[in-house]
């Protein structure tokens, strides 16, 4: 599925695309697991209600995205009101993605990296903070 994105590996890792999924895939589940008609709306940056919202971006800061990262990945993988439906309902519904989907994606990306850390930096910071949260 991945392969139809146009995304390249150096995105994916750049994009810790793997951990967001992760977080993501949880609280959908959490989302089900209470009885949700559309689980995969409970990651929506817009259509998710404010406490689902909030609770989604917390867990996706502590992958030490910046701010402008976090809503980037966000709507990456949850969807836009511009019509992007997200990777993870791409996924979900085993769609391809259309040539002006996949250029939106690709400006995403290109908007995300531009907008903070590398991963790298982001993965240091990371370990310095459970670190220190370790000898407190």
């Amino acid at each position: 599925m991945i392969a139809h994105t146009g995304l390249t590996s150096d995105d994916l890792t750049e994009l810790d695309i793997l951990a967001a999924f992760d977080v993501l895939v949880s609280r959908c589940e959490e989302a089900r697991r209470h009885g949700a008609a559309d689980p995969l709306r409970s990651i929506t940056p817009r259509e998710a209600g404010g406490n689902s919202r909030q609770t989604t971006r917390a867990m996706l800061a502590q992958l030490g995205y910046s701010r402008a990262q976090l809503r980037v990945i966000h709507r990456i993988m949850g969807g836009s009101t511009s019509g992007w439906p997200g990777l993870l309902r791409v996924f979900v519904e085993d769609r391809p993605l259309t040539k002006p989907q996949r250029a939106y994606l690709r400006r995403q990306v290109r908007t995300y990296i531009r907008s903070g850390p590398s991963v790298d930096e982001r993965h240091a910071r990371s370990s310095r903070l459970a670190d220190r949260d370790r000898i407190a």
